[in-house]
């Protein structure tokens, strides 16, 4: 082998040995600058103190004008009918429709709470978009019997998960979370139920246009 030859071997035997042990470096640098990384980031946690909302979304073969206009007729054949049921903004510059209602509870799990009677009060929000229509209802608020013999317990607003998240006199945390489970369960089911109403009459409406 002449020298050239040898040269040229040596260099890339040089550089199998400097890549060899760069490599597991690299490695090991990358590993560890991810970890750092990983262990900087905050814990995403879910905060079960989140107020309760429920959300929904539909598409429709309509301007955003149409579909407020639509909507505010929808409203008065479902969110309308409910009980306290009031429209308190319409925002045409938004193309959005505020209102509120209320539902009333009594507790089928703690018999002779009669303090825990009361109302649940809730807010809607409907938006209009070009070929989409989107509404909200929540928070949701429960207000106690003040009238009883026993002072009114106000649960409070309604948490995505867990018990109240504020003071319950006179109640223990296990018998205000069991309370606080048949609200949250009731207003779930009733947002689901004039949010079903509502889009059901919106696509009626929009196919009549």
């Amino acid at each position: 082998m002449d020298k050239a030859a040898k040269i040229a071997t040596s260099a890339c035997a040089e550089h199998g040995r400097v890549t060899a042990y760069i490599g597991p470096m690299l490695r090991q640098l990358l590993f560890w600058a991810t970890f750092g990384l990983l262990t900087s980031l905050p814990a995403q946690v879910p905060d079960s103190s989140r107020a309760l909302q429920v959300n929904s979304s539909i598409s429709l073969p309509m301007s955003r004008q149409q579909i407020l206009e639509h909507a505010s007729d929808a409203w008065k054949v479902s969110f309308g009918r409910e009980i306290g049921a009031v429209i308190t903004a319409v925002d045409a510059e938004q193309h959005a429709i505020h209102s509120e209602g209320h539902f009333n509870f009594r507790s089928d799990m703690l018999v002779g709470r009669e303090e825990t009677m009361g109302r649940v009060r809730y807010t809607v929000k409907i938006e209009a978009r070009n070929g989409e229509c989107r509404t909200s209802v929540g928070p949701f608020v429960h207000r106690g019997n003040h009238n009883g013999i026993r002072p009114g317990v106000d649960m409070g607003t309604v948490p995505v998960a867990g018990r109240p998240t504020g003071p319950t006199p006179g109640m223990s945390g296990r018998s205000a979370g069991k309370v606080m489970n048949e609200v949250r369960e009731l207003a779930f089911k009733k947002a689901q139920q004039l949010i079903r109403s509502f889009e059901g009459q919106l696509r009626i409406q929009g196919q009549d246009r």
